[in-house]
């Protein structure tokens, strides 16, 4: 069995044996969750590295993750169809029937997340969520790290909370001329705003202070976008140090957006194939 992959803590009493999962794979549990780590690349030396790195993220988390079936997939590439935006470094994705053909998926990624039993037309998807980190993102530790725990945050919205994590993809997909309007940017969506905060306070953990203002700092002036350049900006003004409340902070946005409540309204309507949002109601959230 190939153990490559594996995140193991022998020294840490909260990690369990490894031990077989679905189909047949290693897995590591962490507080009875099955977690893959999934390096790719053909240098072992690279892969070791970026292991170790992302292992660090991890252990950052160890006891706050969801008890869920979770692929982190670390690129030897950048695949373009993934690529969602200039400045993208990675995503997290729920994975299941509903939300696997939402995404035009790699050969390799595809297989890795699900197997097709043709003869009787079903098809078993052996986690419940991705995090996926492309080669550009997986190349320095800095990188890597606030990107890995942005993601991992994600994953922890969507696993505690999905509620919350639901109703704040309904602003996301809102036209370009209403979120100018509002002037809306991704850190006023209240998932991404907790995520940035996650990430810069994981960083300043795992690398410190320094090297986590030095990166910020680089990101700034690498100036991919303008509204990139604006974002980093925003992260590098972020207190660690203070609460930040999700749900209240999604109830205080759709308050924003109660005079687009048709727009909204349309939004959520073709959102309701998926099962995260087949029971909201708009008189919830912006009555509130």
């Amino acid at each position: 069995m190939n153990m490559h992959g594996l995140v193991g803590f022998k020294n840490d009493t909260c990690f369990e044996e490894k031990h077989n999962c679905a189909r047949g794979w290693a897995y590591t549990t962490i507080k009875h969750m099955c977690l893959m780590l999934d390096v790719k690349g053909r240098d072992a030396a690279v892969k070791e590295q970026r292991r170790t790195w992302a292992t660090r993220v991890i252990q950052y988390f160890d006891g706050e993750l969801p008890r869920l079936r979770l692929l982190i997939f670390l690129d030897e590439t950048d695949v373009p169809t993934l690529k969602r935006s200039s400045d993208y470094r990675g995503f997290f994705h729920p994975i299941d029937k509903y939300h696997f053909n939402i995404t035009l998926w790699p050969r390799v990624l595809a297989e890795a997340l699900r197997t097709i039993n043709q003869p009787a037309f079903e098809s078993t998807y052996h986690y419940d969520a991705l995090v996926y980190l492309p080669d550009s993102t997986c190349q320095a530790e800095a990188s890597l790290t606030m990107t890995l725990a942005h993601e991992l945050q994600h994953f922890i919205q969507y696993g505690f909370n999905r509620t919350v994590w639901a109703w704040n993809s309904i602003p996301t997909n809102l036209e370009q001329t209403t979120r100018a309007s509002l002037r809306l940017q991704w850190q006023d969506i209240p998932v991404e705003c907790e995520a940035r905060i996650v990430a810069k306070r994981a960083s300043q953990a795992i690398l410190g202070h320094e090297r986590t203002d030095e990166y910020i700092a680089f990101k700034t002036n690498e100036h991919v976008t303008d509204s990139d350049a604006a974002d980093w900006e925003f992260i590098r003004g972020i207190d660690t140090s203070q609460p930040y409340d999700c749900t209240v902070k999604t109830r205080d946005l759709f308050q924003r957006l109660v005079p687009f409540r048709n727009e909204l309204g349309q939004i959520l309507d073709t959102a309701k194939g998926l099962p995260e949002f087949a029971s909201l109601n708009l008189d919830d959230i912006l009555q509130a």
